[in-house]
Order: C-alpha cells, then sequence, then structure tokens
C-alpha cells in the first residue's frame, strides 16, 4: 500500500535482503522524473562475486568505478547571432494581456515591426476547455499564426497564503493548458513563418537560479514550454524571463527582438539588458 511518510522510521529489509527504493519527481510543467535506488552494499556483494551462466549481470562494472560525473546548470552570456532573422512583418499574432503598460508598450512594438495583433483579455478562473474553445474561436477567425502569454509578468506572489497560491497555480495551469491545445495543429503542422508561442515570465531576469526567484509560478510556466517544444520541434516556443520591475518598454524590444531572432532556445532571461540562457557545466565530485 502506498502511505505518505511524516517522520523517520525504519526501513526493514525485505526477505530477499536487499532494500529497493523508487524516487520521482513531478515537474508543475509536465517533465517528471522517475528514479529507482538500490542498497549500496548488496549491489557491491554481488557484482564482485558474480555466478556464471544466464543469470549473469549482463552490464560491465563503469571503468571509472564509483567516480560519476555531474552537471551544474549555470547562466552565460548569449547574443542573438542573427538580428531580425525572421521579421515580424505581416505576422498575426494574439496577445493574452497583462499588465496594461507591458501589453500597450508590447503591443506597439510589434505594430512597429508591422505585426498585426489582436488582445484578448483574460478574467481569471477560466476554466480549460472553456478556454481552449474561446482561443481556437479567435485563432481561427482572424488567422493568427501564434500568442504571446503576458500574463505571467506579474509580482511575486509573496505572503498571501497557501489559498492564493493555490488559486494562482490552478489558473495559470489551465492558461497553457487552453493555449497549448488550441495552438498545436499549428504548432505541429510546421512551415514557414513558423508558428508562434511564447510566454513571457518574471522570475527576475535570471530564470531564478540565483538569488530571489520572483514570481516563482513562471518556472512552471517554462517546464510546460520545454516538454511543448518536444512535441512541436518546427515551433518558434519561448519562455523570456525578466525582472518585474524591468522598465515594459525594454521588455517589450526585448521580446521582439528575440521573436525575430528565431532561435530554437526555450528559455531565455534578461537582465540588466544583457540577454543570458542556461548551459550545462560538467563537474565531477572526485574534484572536490
Amino acid at each position: 500500500p502506498l502511505a505518505l511518510s511524516l517522520e523517520p522510521r525504519p526501513w526493514s529489509a525485505p526477505a530477499n535482503g536487499v532494500r529497493r527504493a523508487g524516487v520521482s519527481a513531478f515537474g508543475l510543467g509536465g517533465s517528471n522524473y522517475h528514479l529507482v535506488l538500490e542498497e549500496h552494499h548488496n549491489a557491491q556483494l554481488r557484482m564482485s562475486a558474480p555466478e556464471p551462466g544466464a543469470g549473469a549481470e549482463p552490464h560491465p562494472r563503469p571503468g571509472r568505478g564509483l567516480f560519476a560525473d555531474r552537471w551544474t546548470l549555470e547562466l552565460v552570456p548569449a547574443s542573438l547571432a542573427e538580428p531580425r532573422r525572421t521579421p515580424m512583418q505581416g505576422r498575426r499574432l494574439l496577445l493574452l494581456s497583462g499588465p496594461p503598460a507591458l501589453e500597450r508598450a508590447l503591443a506597439q512594438a510589434l505594430s512597429e515591426r508591422g505585426a498585426h495583433v489582436e488582445v484578448l483579455r483574460l478574467r481569471g478562473g477560466e476554466r480549460t476547455e472553456a478556454l481552449q474553445q474561446l482561443l481556437s474561436e479567435r485563432l481561427d477567425a482572424g488567422g493568427l499564426e501564434g500568442v504571446i502569454d503576458c500574463c505571467g509578468f506579474a509580482e511575486p506572489l509573496g505572503l498571501r497564503g497557501a489559498a492564493h497560491f493555490r488559486r494562482e497555480m490552478m489558473e495559470d495551469a489551465a492558461r497553457w493548458f487552453a493555449v497549448g491545445r488550441a495552438l498545436h495543429p499549428r504548432l505541429t503542422a510546421g512551415g514557414t513563418p513558423r508558428p508562434i508561442y511564447a510566454a513571457i515570465t518574471a522570475l527576475g531576469g535570471d530564470l531564478g537560479l540565483h538569488g530571489h526567484a520572483g514570481t516563482i509560478l513562471g518556472g512552471a510556466t517554462s517546464g510546460f514550454l520545454k516538454a511543448l517544444k518536444h512535441e512541436a520541434p518546427g515551433a518558434l516556443i519561448k519562455s523570456l524571463d525578466f525582472d518585474h520591475q524591468a522598465d515594459v518598454r525594454g521588455v517589450a524590444q526585448a521580446v521582439v527582438d528575440e521573436l525575430e531572432g528565431d532561435t530554437d532556445r526555450v528559455e531565455v532571461g534578461w537582465l540588466a539588458g544583457r540577454r543570458f540562457v542556461p548551459a550545462l557545466r560538467r563537474g565531477s565530485h572526485a574534484d572536490e
């Protein structure tokens, strides 16, 4: 039976003498990871004296023995290689409203680059199915090619309580899934110019990797979009992160530049006017 462990308790060995455990990490954005562990002592006994024949260990012992490499995530500055690679001229986009100042700045920046922009203001609290239908109708009626979601550009939730956080999380999740479902036929169809799904978050401009994480629900938004990119590799899918106090005109300019840059980098942070992307750095535990 499944039971939550609320306090330390003995972990008794089963009849065969081998204790195993399953560890799962469930990401709010839909990226889940699972790991099965076996206690070290028993594993070493079997590896040191394998039984011959069909039941022998099928995998050789790693060449580095007990040493293992690890990867750490860090931000690195990276400028756009080809600014305005795919101009916004003639693009038809739906803007999901966020803060009014950002909405106006982004609509103006896109219009100045020749894009046609329609704005959809959400009330909040919409169910996924109803919102999906509304989005599908707007996309089809306007012949729109993509969505830019500004709703995540907000102040940190602060200490407003678990109920408020839960409500915000449910509204955010309903919005991503509704947009993802409504756009899915376009995202997976491919073609040129590429269909767009971009979301603006406010984790702090550093994707939440350093210091105060800002509006932490942006992390779930990024997780969802990274998972969606695997389903629609040909689409232009972006999670663009800023400090919530950043000047909205600078935010709008950076968003339009990123879309015209047309790269496959999903997560991008803008901090103090500089563009950053996450990168993995290889390092061994043995080095420490």
